[in-house]
């Protein structure tokens, strides 16, 4: 009966083992089961919070479009507010928009003439979806809308346009602006250019157009993907004093002198990094536009070797066809990168392929040639290795800290990278000149009227890259 009573016990005893080692084998299993459900929580909330701040910038991007329309086409300065190109991080936004830039980082003053219709526009006749295969540029006599249509499941696609004979009446029924284009005979006309960005299965009814009227011509380049820009890099950079932060690709870019002489600065960015104008895609993405007078001393910004240069040219203004005439001084540096000075006059260079140069040393002559609203300066960097390739981060190094330019050092004070709307000299960022800190924008310098024909429609090239 003892014997009985033990083996009862430890029947109890090794029950009561097992059923506590299922307990916990179910617990363990109950934990896990637990923790992936937090975690598919998590990875839910995260996804909803990605789609509402989504949301937000889309609601953003779109009113600050709107307001920048309404302010008028041509000629007005756009809201102290940051409203560049899509896609960025909304914190990192708000934090630059407090540096008093200009929406889409360019001056609509410098572009009369050109509508910058990105997506949407408060005056064109709507937008609707796209069917897949659409054509990408319609037209019939019954409404006589001119559409840019973008079959694309995927990427956004841009394109330029220019009307020129006829004009291109908005929603309203009032024209789009026009502005002022000079052929290579130096014979001038009247025209009204557009700067598109089609989303995605998106069509825009652009403009109302008698395109079958007598002498009506229209000029537009085939809808190119746009990519993504640049996403290693800032939509607005900024010096570190000046409130904005670097990215890792700027902390190693190297910088460079100032490609203008002070005796005739100082000198207003038009366009800057990512502009709406003409900066928003890879190749052009970090390009720079500095307003100066015709004849201004173009200066080498780094040594190296002349690569190209190109003189031919007399044309300027907004017509599409200019984007694929230019003139343009290139300079090999010795760190294995690019430059390119584009819109130079013609016969004023003073370097020859093969020549090396120095830094400071003059090049040729600023001017309006190519497609060039105004007189300025536009300068870009490419790596050597593939100069049709996407821009490379460009920033200016003060004269004060010129003889380190080459030195690749962390950013400091001295380093600036033009905004739009801004001021500067070799020197760096100064104060608007009394005219333009009056409320009075400075004039800009006159057109030059030189000496054929007309732009003829077609695919702007690998070489289109360089036009503003």
């Amino acid at each position: 009966l003892k014997a009985a009573n033990c083996s009862c016990k430890s029947a109890r005893q090794s029950g009561r083992q097992q059923a506590c080692a299922w307990a916990m084998v179910c617990t363990a299993k109950k934990h896990r089961a637990f923790l992936a459900s937090r975690r598919r929580a998590a990875f839910l909330l995260a996804s909803l919070r990605r789609h509402r701040l989504q949301q937000q910038q889309q609601r953003q991007r779109g009113g600050a479009e709107e307001a920048e329309m309404a302010t008028g086409v041509e000629g007005e300065r756009r809201p102290q507010t940051d409203g560049l190109p899509v896609g960025k991080d909304a914190t990192a936004v708000a934090g630059r928009a407090s540096l008093g830039t200009v929406l889409g980082n360019y001056l609509p003053e410098a572009c009369v003439g050109c509508t910058i219709v990105h997506r949407s526009h408060p005056l064109i006749h709507g937008t609707r979806p796209c069917a897949k295969g659409e054509s990408p540029f319609q037209w019939n006599a019954d409404d006589k809308i001119f559409v840019v249509a973008n079959s694309s499941l995927q990427s956004a696609c841009f394109s330029f346009l220019t009307f020129s004979g006829v004009e291109a009446l908005d929603r309203h029924g009032q024209p789009f602006p026009v502005g002022v284009n000079r052929l290579e005979d130096g014979s001038v006309q009247m025209v009204s250019t557009f700067v598109v960005v089609v989303g995605p299965r998106t069509a825009l009814r652009l403009a109302y157009v008698d395109a079958g009227a007598p002498g009506a011509d229209i000029c537009a380049f085939p809808l190119e993907p746009l990519g993504s820009g640049d996403p290693s890099s800032p939509l607005v950079p900024s010096s570190r004093d000046g409130g904005g932060s670097w990215t890792r690709r700027e902390e190693h870019a190297l910088s460079f002198s100032f490609p203008l002489p002070t005796a005739n600065g100082p000198y207003l960015c038009t366009q800057g990094v990512g502009g709406h104008l003409t900066h928003f895609f890879p190749q052009s993405y970090h390009a720079i536009d500095l307003r100066c007078s015709l004849g201004t001393p173009v200066l080498a910004i780094g040594s190296g070797v002349v690569k190209e240069v190109a003189e031919r040219h007399c044309c300027g203004g907004i017509h599409a066809s200019n984007l694929e005439k230019w003139n343009a001084v290139s300079l090999e540096l010795t760190c294995g990168l690019l430059v390119e000075y584009v819109h130079t006059l013609p016969g004023t260079a003073r370097v020859k392929v093969g020549d090396r140069v120095q830094a400071g040393q003059v090049l040729c002559d600023a001017g309006d040639i190519g497609f060039a609203p105004e007189p300025h300066l536009h300068i870009e960097l490419h790596s050597a290795s593939d100069p049709q390739g996407p821009s490379e981060p460009l920033r200016f190094l003060g004269e004060a800290g010129a003889a380190s330019s080459t030195s690749g050092s962390s950013p400091c004070s001295q380093i600036f990278v033009p905004l739009a709307g801004r001021w500067y000299t070799p020197g760096g960022e100064v104060v608007a000149p009394v005219a333009a800190s009056s409320g009075v924008p400075s004039p800009p310098p006159p057109p030059l009227l030189l000496s054929s024909g007309r732009g003829a429609v077609g695919g702007p090239g690998r070489r289109r890259r360089k036009k503003q």
